[in-house]
C-alpha cells in the first residue's frame, strides 16, 4: 500500500510541471513603391516669311485698286511705282513627352521573438488532489479527536 502512494504522489509531482515555449516568427514582407513621372516639354516656333512685289504702272493718272486674299481694297491714285509687302507667319508647336518610371523594393526580414506558457492540466488536478488531502486530515484529526476524548 505504500508503495502505491509514493507512486501516486511521485505521478503528481512529476506530472503537474508547465512548460514554457518560445517561438521565432520570422516575417518576410517585400513592399514595392512605384512612381512614375512624366515630363512634357512644348516647343514653339515662329517663322516669318517676308515677300515683296513691285508694281509699275503704266498710266499714272488712272487709280489703281489692289485686293489682297482677305478681301481687304485699297486704292492707290497717281502711282507709276507700288511696292507691296506681304508677311507670313507659320507657327508650329510640338509637344514632346518623357515618361519615366522608378520602382523601390523594401524588404523586411525581422524576426519576432513571442514567449508563451502553456500550463498542463494535470496542475489543475494536483491543486484538487491537495484539497482532498486537507479534507482527508481535518476528518482524521477530527474523527481522532472524538475518538481520544471519550
Amino acid at each position: 500500500m505504500k508503495n502505491i502512494i509514493y507512486i501516486l504522489l511521485l505521478f503528481l509531482l512529476v506530472g503537474c510541471k508547465s512548460t514554457k515555449e518560445v517561438k521565432n516568427n520570422k516575417l518576410d514582407i517585400i513592399s514595392s513603391k512605384k512612381n512614375s513621372i512624366t515630363n512634357i516639354v512644348e516647343n514653339e516656333q515662329l517663322q516669318l516669311d517676308t515677300s515683296e512685289l513691285t508694281l509699275f504702272v503704266a498710266d499714272p493718272k488712272k487709280p489703281i485698286t489692289v485686293t489682297d486674299e482677305k478681301g481687304n481694297k485699297k486704292k492707290y491714285e497717281n502711282v507709276e511705282k507700288l511696292n507691296i509687302k506681304k508677311k507670313n507667319e507659320a507657327k508650329t508647336t510640338n509637344k514632346i513627352a518623357d515618361k519615366e518610371d522608378s520602382e523601390e523594393k523594401l524588404e523586411d526580414n525581422s524576426t519576432i521573438n513571442e514567449k508563451g506558457e502553456a500550463i498542463s492540466d494535470t496542475n489543475n488536478f494536483k491543486g484538487i488532489a491537495i484539497a482532498i488531502a486537507f479534507v482527508v486530515g481535518f476528518a482524521l484529526i477530527g474523527y481522532l479527536v472524538f475518538k481520544f476524548k471519550r
